[in-house]
């Protein structure tokens, strides 16, 4: 800071109206009190002190530097047009005023809050069609330069995509931390009679088919089965291999969440097989239904529960962190007797009970916060931190008598 606000400080002395906020200066702009060439030094010299300012730690945003630019280029322009055209031209202030706009609109891609900032400024109803085009036709040219605007490029920087929410979200996790690695699977040599029993006794609509390796030679659905069980003559030409499909899309253990979203968008399989990004051995698969249950529960983590739901206290975790809907409440509640062996996958909680895990603690309620993991047994000493209505807490725990330790209604 000190070393930029000494040379900051050099170049003032030689062109002072770059000094402060700038009012005085676009004020003269306005007026045209300041000559084309003072505007042509004036140019590079604001945008390189505002850089200055900002890069070495100094106080300064980016709102008034754009309309103290906007104003130059439209100042400058008025100049030109002015010399081409003296006799039907208008004075280099005005067109400083619809540059001010102009730049504005291009720089944060908001053109109707530039227009209607400038004429509220104005007060002129006879501005206003050239604010409209001068608005219009900057932000178009500033989309097709750059997508982002000036404020949400800082935050692109950062990895934060605000126009995709679901992305940010599970940027976090990874598909080996979701994947199921129970994956049930068939040899490529498999009977027909073989893969129809498969089905009959398993509860997933899906099969994968592998190698003596391993190795991922395709998927099997049970819509695919259901065509071929009036062929009678199929029992010994048909195997597994034959009725094997190409998945299409694949998902690896180290790749995001965001990233297997967009694959599950692209096809129309429930399931996607996980392979291992070298050997390409199948090492689980993962469902769209997990996936989309993850998100949720920290879509409501993120904007109802907060950060994080770890305190000694119950009343210091409910009142200063949570904040949740109308008639919405957190309930830390130890797993009822009924439940202990079950998982929370077979129990299905959001179906039954509309109750939401968010979290859960292993072996005791002081214990930390963990992601809920659908598929691990439940324990006696286990507590569930449940998101619902409190009438859906009460009859979640009522049939054991087991009271929540902690609830309180929002708001």
């Amino acid at each position: 800071p000190a070393l930029g606000g000494l040379v900051l400080g050099g170049v003032i002395l030689y062109v002072p109206h770059v000094y402060g906020v700038g009012y005085a200066t676009m004020d003269a702009i306005l007026r045209g009190a300041l000559s084309w060439p003072w505007l042509l030094l004036l140019l590079p010299v604001k945008m390189g002190a505002t850089s200055l300012t900002l890069a070495s730690g100094g106080s300064g945003g980016l709102f008034l530097p754009a309309l103290y630019v906007g104003a130059i280029i439209g100042g400058l322009f008025g100049f030109g047009v002015g010399a081409l055209f003296p006799t039907f031209t208008g004075p280099s202030g005005a067109y400083a005023l619809v540059g001010m706009a102009a730049f504005l609109a291009g720089v944060v891609h908001c053109p109707i809050t530039a227009l209607l900032l400038l004429f509220e400024i104005t007060g002129d109803y006879h501005i206003i069609l050239p604010l409209m085009v001068s608005c219009t036709i900057s932000t178009l040219v500033a989309k097709v330069l750059r997508e982002e605007s000036i404020y949400t490029i800082q935050l692109t920087r950062r990895g934060i995509d605000i126009r995709r929410r679901e992305a940010n979200l599970m940027q976090a996790f990874t598909v080996g931390q979701v994947m199921r690695q129970d994956v049930p699977t068939l040899p490529e040599t498999a009977s027909f009679p073989t893969v129809v029993q498969y089905f009959l006794a398993g509860d997933m609509p899906v099969c994968f088919v592998v190698d003596t390796n391993r190795h991922l030679r395709g998927y099997i659905s049970l819509h695919h089965v259901k065509t071929l069980l009036q062929e009678d003559t199929l029992d010994s030409l048909v195997i597994a291999k034959d009725l094997a499909q190409n998945p299409g899309e694949t998902a690896y253990p180290g790749e995001t969440l965001a990233r297997c979203l967009e694959k599950f968008a692209r096809t129309d399989q429930e399931y996607l097989p996980v392979i291992s990004p070298t050997t390409k051995e199948l090492q689980g698969c993962i469902s769209q239904r997990d996936v989309l249950e993850l998100y949720y529960r920290e879509l409501i983590r993120h904007e109802y529960i907060g950060l994080s739901l770890r305190t000694d206290t119950i009343s210091t975790a409910v009142l200063e962190q949570v904040r949740l809907p109308h008639t919405y409440t957190v309930a830390i509640v130890q797993v009822p007797p009924r439940y202990v062996g079950q998982t929370l996958r077979a129990l299905q909680l959001r179906t039954r009970h509309n109750l939401t895990v968010v979290a859960i603690r292993r072996g005791g309620f002081h214990n930390q916060d963990e992601l809920p993991d659908p598929d691990q047994p439940l324990s006696t000493p286990d507590y569930l931190v449940l998101v619902g209505r409190p009438e859906d807490v009460r009859r979640f725990t009522a049939e054991d008598d087991t009271h929540p330790l902690s609830a309180a209604p929002s708001g």
